[in-house]
């Protein structure tokens, strides 16, 4: 788990770089909340990167987690056809 969660967040800031580059270069910041200074719009792209880094590393923290092995495992495997011969006989 020690390794998981730096691959996660790693990952995720890659992403949020690519987000927030395609998000902004579509929409202005100073359209969308009227902003009136330089530090106002600097800090609208700063909130916007860590709300897109925070969504990222949700999301691949809960795909993670979905891959996890468990029970859900052995109940989604067919039984093999040895042990279906077996029953019959």
């Amino acid at each position: 788990m020690q390794r998981i969660v730096p691959n996660i967040l790693w990952a995720s800031f890659l992403a949020a770089i690519a987000a927030e580059g395609c998000f902004f270069a579509w929409f202005d910041p100073d359209e969308l909340l009227n902003l009136t200074t330089q530090r106002d719009r600097l800090a609208a792209y700063t909130l916007g990167f860590f709300f897109l880094w925070l969504f990222c590393a949700i999301s691949g923290g809960l795909a993670f987690m979905l891959n996890l092995p468990g029970r859900r495992d052995t109940l989604a495997r067919p039984e093999s056809t040895e042990s279906t011969e077996r029953t019959e006989r």
